[in-house]
Formats: structure tokens, C-alpha cells, sequence
């Protein structure tokens, strides 16, 4: 798989908000196991990191699509204006914490390795061969990242695409609790990227502590009277699809 994540020159890798094991919404110290470069069903490459929560041994994944369908980690947005991928800016932040070194950096430590993957069309895991950077993993490095629950409605792909070729999912009434990872923080200081640049002291963290920790944030849809008529209509043709815990 070739893969290029070199950087745009002029273009500032900023330090972007996170977004699967379901964690009460907090900050956790999180041990990195393994990291894998994957492509997904569309065609874009993922990079899945797979940690431990301390002091809980639960497994936690991120999955974060850092190169589109174009094997590109950026686009050009409706203003002509040239920006990274959301998900590669998340993951980049993810893999300073972890290594100290841009995503590009860590190409050179790649090895194949056989993970366990869940095949949704086997419906049971099977062994993959994937690119693993151990430089985020094979000392077993830590990060804190915080972690917000979610409530998400449990959705189902319409039978038809919308005008413009893309997926319609219809909400089914059903809900689902899911986790976004927000932002992540250097182990020891607590600090964010930003924080850490400029050398300020650690102040992010708390605040988001203050205001969200323990709480359960709705996400979950208010259709109209019209939107659920139609919405229940198209649902009532269409087969229930998995689809992932990540909003990535």
C-alpha cells in the first residue's frame, strides 16, 4: 500500500478536537498496545490505534481516516482554500503524544503483522496483514485523552442514494451509546499540542473536566412531523445495516 503523508507546504497541522469500548465521559490514561494502517470500504486509509484504559484494562480503539480516496491527506474546500483532513489532523495529534514525530515520520518503523478484524459480512473476526508503525506502540507509550459518551440514534441505509450518489442512513427510534475521543493530552504534563508549543501551563484539560465530565451528550435527531412521515416510509423498505461506533 503506498501511502503519502507529507505535509502541505504553508499549511499548519493544527491540534484538532478527537472525536470503541463505551467510557463515562472523563479523561483517561490510555497505554498504546498496537497501531495499523487499514483501508476501509471506501476506499480511504484508516489508522487504528488500539490502547488500554488504566486501572480498568479496557480495550479502547480510535480509528481516525487520514488519506482519502485520492490517497491524499487533504482537499480543496468549496472556497478553493487547500486543508488537511479532519481525521488526519485528530490522529496526528495522537501520534506526537505517542512518539514525539509527524504521521510521515513514523512510515520508516512499519512492519506487517496479522491483526484480528471484525468481518461484518463473515460476521466473525479474521486475520488481516497490516502496516504497523511500532513506533507507537513498542514500548508501550501513554497518552490521556479525553473521552465524551454519547447518545446516537441507531440508523439503517436507505434502499436508494440522494440525488447527488451519496448513502441516505434513516433513523430507526432505536439509540446507542458511542464514545468521541476529544482531545488528547502528553501523559505527564497534561498539556495539549497547543499548550506544549507554547509553553503554557496545563489548562485545557481541567476545563473540559469542569463542564463535561460524568455527563451524556444527545445526539440523537429531532425530526419533524414531514421528516419522521418520510424518514418511516423509507425505513419500513430498507434492510438494517451495522454501522460504527466512531463518528470518524
Amino acid at each position: 500500500m503506498d501511502m503519502n503523508f507529507d505535509l502541505v507546504e504553508g499549511l499548519e497541522v493544527k491540534d484538532e478536537d478527537q472525536q470503541g469500548f463505551i467510557l463515562s465521559s472523563g479523561v483517561y490514561s490510555l497505554n498504546s498496545i498496537i497501531a495499523y494502517f487499514i483501508e476501509n470500504s471506501y476506499g480511504k486509509t484508516d489508522l487504528v490505534f488500539s490502547f488500554k484504559a488504566e486501572g480498568r484494562g479496557l480495550p479502547v480503539e480510535i480509528k481516525y481516516s487520514v488519506l482519502n480516496e485520492k490517497g491524499s491527506n487533504h482537499y480543496e474546500d468549496r472556497k478553493g482554500n487547500t486543508v488537511y483532513l479532519s481525521g488526519f489532523l485528530r490522529a496526528s495529534a495522537v501520534v506526537k503524544m505517542l512518539c514525539g514525530k509527524e504521521i510521515k515520520d513514523i512510515m520508516g518503523s512499519c512492519v506487517e503483522k496479522v491483526v484480528e478484524i471484525y468481518d461484518f459480512n463473515a460476521k466473525e473476526k479474521v486475520g488481516v496483514t497490516v502496516n504497523c508503525p511500532t513506533d507507537l506502540f513498542e514500548d508501550t507509550p501513554k497518552i490521556k485523552m479525553a473521552i465524551l459518551e454519547t447518545l446516537n440514534d441507531k440508523k439503517v441505509k436507505a434502499p436508494e442514494q440522494d440525488d447527488n450518489g451519496r448513502d441516505v442512513w434513516l433513523v430507526t427510534g432505536n439509540t446507542r451509546e458511542a464514545n468521541e475521543f476529544v482531545k488528547a493530552y502528553n501523559y505527564e504534563t497534561g498539556q495539549t499540542l497547543t499548550e506544549m508549543a507554547a509553553g503554557s501551563p496545563a489548562k485545557h484539560m481541567q476545563n473540559w473536566l469542569s463542564k463535561n465530565e460524568g455527563i451524556v451528550k444527545d445526539k440523537t435527531v429531532k425530526l419533524s412531523a414531514a421528516d419522521k412521515a418520510k424518514n418511516d416510509a423509507l425505513l419500513n423498505t430498507s434492510t438494517e445495516t451495522q454501522v460504527s461506533s466512531f463518528d470518524d
